[in-house]
């Protein structure tokens, strides 16, 4: 019982003393951050998430004692890098942030042992808001730099309503047959359109279209 208590009080006095003992059992393998550590340990080597420190600093994943997975990286010179891990090298989805002199620069892409393989690919269009919209459609019919848009209602072409609002980033409005849009677009085109459904609904529509050519947006109603 008095163990026990000594135990106890030694814990108390000294909880800092028993979590540094703790923390260097579990090691991490990569030299520039193997100072000191925090976060999950099994079989004595850094695992799961956590943080690591020495000349650089590391905050997220580790496996067997090397980043792996999701994690972010402090060089000591400012430099940066955040993406995916593989056995404490970059690989994957990942960007890193450096100097050059006194500019600041990106390369992000895909990685593969550590080095740099490429830039990662793009989606063709991303969709942001859309609001009280049935349903839409978003093709790349052919090779250029337009824009058109097509407006449904019960499934059947229509004109759109007189509030109709067609925004985008560059470009010159034209009409081709029943689609109105934009030619000599300049991509990624930034799109917004709203109107009101029947006088009655607010309807909202957000994109991004981030390869060229010539696109035809339907919006169904």
């Amino acid at each position: 019982m008095k163990t026990f208590l000594r135990l106890t009080m030694l814990l108390f006095l000294f909880p800092q003393s028993f979590e540094a003992i703790g923390q260097k059992q579990c090691k991490v393998l990569l030299e520039g951050i193997s100072e000191t550590y925090q976060g999950g340990c099994r079989a004595g080597l850094a695992h799961g998430q956590g943080v690591a420190a020495g000349v650089d600093r590391y905050e997220g994943r580790f496996r067997r004692g090397l980043p792996h997975g999701q994690g972010t990286y402090f060089w000591a010179n400012g430099d940066l890098y955040q993406g995916n891990w593989r056995n404490g090298e970059r690989h994957g989805e990942g960007t890193y942030f450096y100097s050059e002199g006194e500019e600041s620069r990106e390369l992000s892409g895909r990685w593969q042992n550590d080095e740099f393989v490429g830039e990662g690919r793009k989606n063709p269009y991303t969709t942001g808001h859309i609001i009280n919209l049935k349903r839409y459609n978003m093709n790349r019919t052919d090779d250029g730099n337009m824009v058109l848009v097509t407006y449904y209602t019960h499934n059947r072409i229509t004109s759109p309503p007189r509030d109709y609002i067609f925004q985008i980033n560059s470009g010159s409005s034209i009409r081709v047959g029943q689609s109105a849009g934009y030619e000599n677009v300049i991509f990624p085109a930034i799109v917004t359109i709203t109107y009101t459904h029947e006088g009655l609904v607010r309807v909202r529509f957000e994109a991004t279209i981030n390869e060229p050519g010539v696109w035809e947006i339907k919006l169904y109603n």
